[in-house]
């Protein structure tokens, strides 16, 4: 009995849960297409390090699809709660006619799992069909051909969404049985009558406090975006700006709800026009209500457009960076840190040593250092000397008392990059030795005269400070040498590159300035031969064999000191001194480094950008399908008083719009300025085109977003007109 009445509530109340359906479909398709992704690349021909890649893209998705289900659990249990508010005479009814609480809730269950049910079985059809499209994107990614493709069945996708979606749905059952439980006849009844408590509505304290916080966020969007204020400055304190914004926002809607009918009922003739004076004042009271979940899905939003931006624009601005950063088939370097860091340092054991101590390790690292690298190499695997075409050689110099708070001007370096950069050793190069690379490189080279230098950097920040000490004529005095700028700007390049702009300077200068000074990085770049059978796979996997790297891939060891520790056990296994460390960047590896980031950040970006633009269009539907159900006597009385039915529908068209804009509006706002910090970071490694994904951005809201207003327009359009039907 129970369930044939279930089965008749829902199919005649379809048009009721179509927000509602509408959202478990999408999320039960996003959660099976973003879980299956393991499985679509099982299919693609991928090398090894790819495979590795997309392990670790599938592991880092599967463990965003916990977040992504509490966020849909919680959605889900507030569509809920809509519903039940949305039949509150319907349970009026059933318990003045005798039907026991319990049987509500039994009630409730069956119509839960009955959409459960097609919700899910709807979802797993779609993400089945729309997951086959990810094998695509996989493909082009990855640059490999889909002449194998064949339709993929994730089973464990499959059993993870019934699983996921089978809990949250026991979970909305257990919050449906507490709510019926605390039912009361009267709140039933009269629930829709009841009126809206009023806040402190005072125009002129609402305009000061629009004012100030309107001020508050201009300044923390000019803050976050002044140029005259490092970049790292900025990312360090970036705290500050943050809170201020999320306050900002929640005051700025408080106090538009005070000043709407304030400002619209100054124009007479505006006010009293068609249904516009019953509109205003309804937006005002629920502005009014809704502050916190205005401000919420504003900066849900916000979030929103800056994930997708961000996801959308990393795959293109990467492609063109890989040029740049991979110039040779293969970059290898020998890195001595006690050279660069010196005993003072914090780094490791580095700072652990006594000045005999260091004495004798210095000894030892730089004997090393100055063997020839590809001699070691071909002594290792002569077989290689057949493999490679051409190579330079050279040494960057260190030393650890030639610091950039000692050259560069004082008040160029401020804040958060003065902390870091210094104390930070100037790492000197031979001209001669740089014009060998540029050659290799095909970059410009640099002339310097016997008393000049120039500088090589290409990480954005470090560099433009490098320009003003140029650009100023800043003599750098070193040892008996007096040198002043060859250049009014930086030389853009680096030695070597694991793919991101990141050198943050060294000085170029003549041969004879470079004596004996400890030498802190040795490199070797190389072309490969590949006129022969041998492809750049196999001479990158005979390199990390005779370099005795193993499988690694990209993974440059830096200066912590747990890097520095490894950096001294793996130099013993290949008779290394402790405390030199080699990196090795190869043209494929770093290709492979690059395409795994794209996808990871395409994936995780997608994924969740969709999910906060589902919840933040799903809870304003549903909020504005709860306020037209609350509302139905109103739009009767203006029926009986004359309104005709499309006064009406356009009165509530206005409502839902300007519910659905304001939001995205100020989110499209706060997005704007904080893509153009999210552009100066990136730009600051080399990288952009975050223009370039707007359209893809765009397109997405208009799809997801515009179909939650068009269903909460029609829905709330039948809602409206549900007693003018009943009475016809």
């Amino acid at each position: 009995m129970l369930f044939k009445l279930s089965f008749r509530n829902i199919t005649r109340s379809i048009k009721d849960y179509a927000i509602y359906f509408f959202t478990l479909v999408l999320g039960v398709t996003l959660f099976y297409v973003f879980n299956s992704v393991g499985s679509q690349a099982a299919v693609l021909e991928l090398n090894n390090s790819r495979k590795l890649i997309v392990d670790l893209l599938a592991k880092i998705l599967s463990g965003m699809s916990i977040l992504v289900v509490f966020i849909l659990g919680a959605l889900i249990i507030y569509a809920s709660r809509f519903l039940i508010k949305r039949r509150n005479k319907e349970f009026a009814i059933y318990l003045t006619l005798g039907m026991s609480k319990r049987k509500i809730s039994r009630l409730l269950f069956f119509e839960t799992l009955m959409i459960g049910v097609i919700s899910l079985g709807v979802g797993l059809l779609l993400g089945i069909g729309v997951s086959q499209l990810i094998s695509v994107l996989i493909a082009k990614l990855f640059e490999t051909n889909m002449d194998k493709f064949t339709f993929v069945f994730s089973e464990k996708a499959f059993f993870d969404t019934i699983l996921y979606f089978g809990l949250i749905y026991l979970i909305v059952i257990f919050f449906n049985t507490i709510i019926v439980g605390r039912l009361k006849i009267i709140e039933l009844l009269q629930g829709s009558k009841k009126s809206e408590k009023a806040f402190l509505k005072n125009p002129l304290l609402r305009a000061i406090v629009f004012i100030v916080s309107a001020s508050v966020l201009g300044y923390a969007y000019w803050w976050v975006n002044n140029d005259k204020i490092s970049l790292m400055d900025r990312v360090y304190n970036l705290l500050w700006p943050v809170i201020a914004g999320v306050v900002a926002t929640f005051l700025i809607f408080w106090s538009l709800s005070g000043l709407i009918m304030e400002i619209v009922t100054r124009s007479k003739k505006f006010y009293f026009k068609g249904l516009n004076s019953f509109v205003f004042r309804q937006i005002s009271s629920k502005v009014n209500t809704a502050v916190i979940s205005m401000s919420l899905i504003s900066l849900l939003l916000f979030l929103t457009i800056s994930i997708l931006s961000l996801c959308f624009s990393i795959n293109e601005s990467m492609k063109r960076e890989l040029a740049y950063n991979t110039p040779v088939d293969a970059m290898t370097e020998l890195t001595d840190y006690l050279a660069v860091y010196g005993s003072n340092s914090s780094v490791g054991y580095l700072s652990q040593m006594s000045k005999d101590q260091e004495k004798a390790a210095l000894a030892t690292s730089q004997a090393y250092m100055k063997k020839s690298l590809y001699q070691n190499l071909i002594d290792r695997n002569p077989n290689l000397a057949k493999d490679i075409k051409d190579h330079v050689e050279l040494n960057v110099y260190a030393d650890s008392s030639f610091t950039y708070g000692q050259i560069l001007p004082s008040g160029v370096m401020t804040g958060t990059v003065e902390a870091f950069m210094s104390k930070t050793t100037v790492p000197m190069i031979r001209v001669s030795d740089y014009n060998k690379l540029a050659k290799l490189y095909h970059r410009d080279e640099i002339h310097l005269k016997d008393d000049q230098y120039q500088f090589l950097a290409d990480f954005k920040t470090m560099a433009e400070i490098l320009d003003k000490a140029l650009a100023a004529n800043t003599q750098i005095k070193y040892r008996n040498f007096t040198l002043t700028p060859a250049y009014k700007k930086h030389q853009e390049g680096f030695i070597t590159s694991s793919g991101f702009k990141s050198n943050t300077g060294i000085l170029v200068v003549p041969d004879n300035v470079i004596t004996d000074q400890p030498i802190g990085t040795q490199a070797m770049l190389m072309n490969y031969n590949l006129s022969g059978t041998r492809t750049a796979e196999q001479i990158d996997d005979d390199l990390r064999k005779a370099f005795d790297l193993g499988g690694v891939s990209v993974n440059a060891v830096n200066s912590s000191e747990e890097d520095t520790q490894k950096a001294g056990s793996s130099a013993k296994q290949a008779d290394r001194p402790s405390g030199v460390a080699i990196n090795f960047y190869t043209k494929l590896l770093v290709k492979s480094g690059m395409v795994g980031m794209q996808a990871i950040a395409t994936f995780v970006g997608f994924y969740l950008g969709t999910i906060f633009l589902i919840s933040s269009a799903a809870i304003l539907a549903l909020k504005q399908l709860s306020e037209s159900s609350d509302n139905i006597e109103k739009y009767a009385a203006l029926r009986r008083l004359g309104a005709s039915n499309k006064m009406l529908n356009r009165a509530l068209f206005v409502q839902i719009a300007i519910f659905f804009i304001a939001p995205l509006l100020i989110g499209i706002i706060h997005s704007i300025f904080g893509i153009m910090f999210a552009s100066s970071i990136i730009e600051s490694f080399g990288s952009d085109g975050l223009l370039a994904s707007i359209p893809m951005t765009v397109s997405m809201i208009v799809l997801i977003y515009g179909g939650y207003f068009l269903l909460t327009y029609i829905s709330s359009k039948r809602i409206i007109s549900e007693k003018q039907l009943r009475r016809d």
